[in-house]
């Protein structure tokens, strides 16, 4: 029995998860009583994400992952969203990339909604690793005794670039 609940109309206010569950009413007089059928309260939320997607540094050609954790009313769908677009297929809650190339780094986020709400992770950065990668070799050159000699040689990748000479 609820206390204080002897109207017609049962009002919850500022319902809570505890306050979810299947309600009846018993109603009676001096010929007898009866009992209603049960009316069900379900309460939904909307999304939360509880485990935003971190950013990843990942090295050019190998493979990585941006996970999102999220709670609230099932079902939960995900959309992936790449420097702001919707990525085709990204719908699970990891997205798993391959491959990945300098077109790849940038922000990652997801949308997490259901049927109350939607919700956007933060931002996760892919920064990737360049390997390096010679575009100028070194020049042969012909010098005579006590003159200066210079090589130049020229490379790209993720900075800093660490260089060696190496003598035979």
């Amino acid at each position: 029995n609820l206390i204080g609940a002897t109207n017609a109309a049962l009002v919850l206010q500022k319902v809570q998860p505890i306050n979810a569950g299947n309600y009846s009413v018993r109603v009676s007089n001096a010929a007898g009583a009866v009992i209603s059928s049960d009316a069900r309260l379900t309460l939904t939320s909307p999304p939360t994400i509880t485990r935003q997607p971190q950013n990843q540094t990942a090295v050019a050609g190998s493979s990585g992952n941006f996970t999102v954790a999220a709670t609230g009313t099932d079902p939960l769908r995900y959309q992936w969203r790449f420097n702001g677009r919707d990525l085709i297929g990204g719908t699970n809650a990891t997205l798993a990339l391959s491959n990945l190339q300098s077109t790849n780094a940038g922000a990652y986020s997801v949308r997490v909604s259901n049927s109350v709400g939607s919700v956007t992770s933060l931002d996760a950065r892919l920064t990737l690793n360049l390997p390096p990668m010679i575009i100028q070799q070194p020049e042969s050159r012909t010098a005579v005794p006590g003159a200066n000699v210079a090589f130049l040689v020229r490379a790209t990748g993720t900075a800093p670039l660490a260089y060696q000479w190496l003598f035979e």
